[in-house]
Parts: C-alpha cells; sequence; structure tokens
C-alpha cells in the first residue's frame, strides 16, 4: 500500500523483534484454549463472568439447535448467549479443505450431522470458551499478534520485495506445524502472494485480520477485491462500485474542514 522497500525490511526486522522468547504452540488447539500461550504477544483478556461474552458466541449454537446432532459433545453450544446469526464462509471452509490433512480444521470449525448424515449447521470452533456447571461461558482472550502471524508477515514483505524464496521459507514455518507438507506451488511472486494470503485465512481465520488482509494485497496487486468477495462482486456485476473504506462523519468535517472526505463519498 505505497510503502517504500526500507518499510518492508523495517516488516521484517520488527517481526522477528516481537518474535523473541516465542515459540509455536505444539497443539494448535491450546492458542485460544489455554491463556497466556507461549505463542501469544499481545491478547485483550478476558476472565469468566468478566464480561457476558465476547464475539464469537455469534457463531455457536444454543444446545436445542444441536439437540439431535450425533457429535452434540464436540460442539461448543451454550443454553443461553449463544446466537449462531454467521457462519463460516463456503469459500473458508474450502481453503481448509484443499489440505484434508491441515490439523486447524476441526479446531476452526465443526458441523453438527444428525443421525442420518444430514448437516445441522457448521459452527465456530475456535474459540471455544470455559465449560461452566450445566452452561458454557464465551471467555477466550482475543488475540492481536501471536507468533505465527510473525512468520506470515514476513512471508508477506521478503514476497513483496521479490524475494520468494525466503518468503517461502517463512510461510512453511506454519503450514508445517498445521501439517499440510512445503509450498511445493509456483515461485512467482504474485502466487507465492496468494499462497500467503490464503494461509492467513486458514491460520488467523476469526482473528479479526480478513478484510483488512483483502485491502493490503489488493492494492499490492496480488488481488482484485471486487472479485474476491461475493457481495462486493454482485455489486460490480450491477454497474455499482463501493468504496473500500467508510465515510468520514461530516460533523468531523464541519469540525476541521482540512480533513478530506473518503474517495466515492465526496457528494455526500
Amino acid at each position: 500500500m505505497n510503502g517504500s522497500e526500507q518499510d518492508l525490511k523495517d516488516v521484517i526486522t520488527y517481526a522477528d523483534l516481537a518474535s523473541k522468547g516465542l515459540s509455536l504452540e505444539d497443539n494448535f488447539a491450546d492458542i485460544y484454549g489455554t491463556k497466556y500461550g507461549k505463542e501469544v504477544i499481545w491478547t485483550i483478556h478476558f476472565e469468566i463472568y468478566e464480561k457476558e461474552a465476547q464475539y464469537s458466541q455469534s457463531l455457536k449454537p444454543r444446545d436445542v439447535f444441536v439437540e439431535k446432532a450425533v457429535n452434540k459433545d464436540e460442539i461448543p453450544y451454550a443454553k443461553g448467549g449463544a446466537r449462531s446469526t454467521y457462519a463460516p464462509s463456503p469459500f473458508l471452509i474450502g481453503l481448509f479443505n484443499a489440505n484434508p490433512a491441515d490439523i486447524r480444521t476441526k479446531d476452526s470449525y465443526i458441523t453438527a450431522k444428525d443421525a442420518d448424515g444430514n448437516e445441522i449447521g457448521t459452527f465456530d470452533n475456535k474459540m471455544k470458551g470455559t465449560k461452566t456447571e450445566g452452561d458454557r461461558t464465551y471467555d477466550s482472550d482475543i488475540v492481536i499478534y501471536r507468533l505465527a502471524e510473525m512468520y506470515l508477515f514476513k512471508a508477506e514483505a521478503y514476497a513483496a520485495l521479490n524475494q520468494t524464496p525466503q518468503a517461502i521459507i517463512e510461510l512453511n514455518r506454519v503450514r508445517d506445524r498445521a501439517k499440510i507438507g512445503t509450498y511445493s506451488g509456483s515461485t512467482n511472486k504474485i502466487a507465492v502472494e496468494k499462497e500467503i494470503l490464503n494461509e492467513r485465512a486458514r491460520e488467523l481465520y476469526l482473528e479479526r485480520k480478513r478484510w483488512p488482509d483483502l485491502l493490503r494485497f489488493h492494492y499490492g496487486g496480488t488481488i482484485d477485491v471486487y472479485q474476491e468477495v461475493p457481495n462486493l462482486k454482485k455489486k460490480v456485476d450491477d454497474n455499482i462500485i463501493i468504496p473500500l473504506y467508510l465515510a468520514i462523519p461530516l460533523s468531523d468535517i464541519n469540525i476541521n474542514p482540512n480533513l478530506k472526505q473518503t474517495q466515492g463519498y465526496e457528494n455526500l
């Protein structure tokens, strides 16, 4: 996003500094199954009952929704508080399915099935929260940065510098933990960057990274976000171009006329 070569080198330097003293969790589920894990750099900490719930509750089912599921005991449902408002997208599930050996899959989402094999629903299985007496509280810490992302930041920076062999080395650190093998695709810059973007989607699912990732790779020329996001593509097909950033409130502009309105909202 208009960064200089030195900016990209700084990303590598600072990612290394942030990684000191840390190591990847051997068990992917422990990233969110424990507090203060050995991989975490910065987290928003939750104590049980400190807050009613965090955002992952919107991807969890209530007990009545999965009552007939043969795998009910494996699903992080709750009697109250859970609201299965959202579900992992088919695109995300496809990314996981591309690597059947991926150990992250079962600890990222789970599909409830009845005795006849019919799917009841697909739910988040990453931020399971804590089982309490007769119920569950969604108190998983919200991880802002962790070691795996530092490796992926370095991979992205190396690829942007056209140093794809080094980018692949960093990418493989994350792939190795996931048990999906080393990257064996094209070493073309765009191909490697697309794989880094896909790996970020798998590794950092539900960690609030996807939209900034899409914008960064869009402005970097790796993808066309208007073709990547289904809702945006529908708008483009109808000849409607949606601005990628939010408008600045007019009240703020009235206070500070030096502010320039976001492109696409100038006629508000």
